[in-house]
């Protein structure tokens, strides 16, 4: 555990999903999905700064269980923070709520995802800064690119990637933050959420990346 600036931020490393019920009678027992190296996530706790929340948002924007670092794959089940992989792209609310959820998880609210991107109690514009640098993340580019690939598209002070550009991610409440890889400086910063619902068509950037309430600070 390390304190910066007032904030508590933990590197957790935790499976994924738990195995799903059995019965006694199966001949062959199916378990659902579990990412392959673990979650990686980061705790923030700010009680200093009037904010009161307490949350664990995930460092890398998610994937499937089943992605490598040349194949997005093709498993839909839970969502997964793992460097290195292809992200899910083209996923809808809907689909990202449910594979958050089956990861024991949710979509981060909106204020729980600009916070963690701006470094709490620095408020920058960026996650990586106050000025805009054109080469720090995945932008004005063709294609998204693997989780985590840029050193330099990382939050300030807890290590979150890619919260700027690569992909736009899906909000609690619908929406999308951050932009994605073909955009530039106006929709990517930390308080830049397209608004749209579930009846937007699937889109090769969007994304989404999963939270969870830590209730024992509420």
């Amino acid at each position: 555990m390390k304190v910066i600036i007032g904030f508590v931020v933990i590197l957790l490393a935790a499976s994924c999903a738990e195995d799903t019920p059995v019965t006694p009678t199966a001949d062959v027992l199916q378990a659902q999905p579990e990412c392959p190296d673990g979650d990686q996530t980061v705790q923030i706790i700010a009680p200093n700064f009037g904010i009161g929340f307490a949350f664990e948002i995930d460092v890398y924007e998610a994937s499937r269980f089943d992605a490598t670092a040349s194949s997005e794959g093709i498993g839909s089940e839970v969502a997964c923070s793992i460097s290195g992989v292809l992200p899910w792209t083209e996923v809808t609310f809907s689909e990202a709520s449910a594979a958050c959820q089956a990861a024991g998880k949710r979509l981060c609210t909106s204020d729980e995802w600009s916070a963690a991107c701006g470094s709490i109690g620095l408020e920058y514009k960026f996650p990586y800064g106050r000025s805009y640098d054109a080469t720090a993340c995945r932008t004005e580019s063709v294609a998204s690119s693997a989780t985590g690939s840029l050193s330099t598209c990382m939050t300030a002070v807890n290590g979150i990637m890619d919260m700027s550009g690569n992909l736009r991610e899906w909000l609690d409440a619908s929406g999308l933050a951050g932009g994605a890889f073909a955009d530039s400086e106006p929709e990517l910063t930390c308080t830049s959420v397209l608004q749209a619902n579930d009846s937007r068509p699937p889109d090769p950037g969007d994304g989404f990346r999963c939270c969870r309430t830590l209730s024992d600070y509420n």
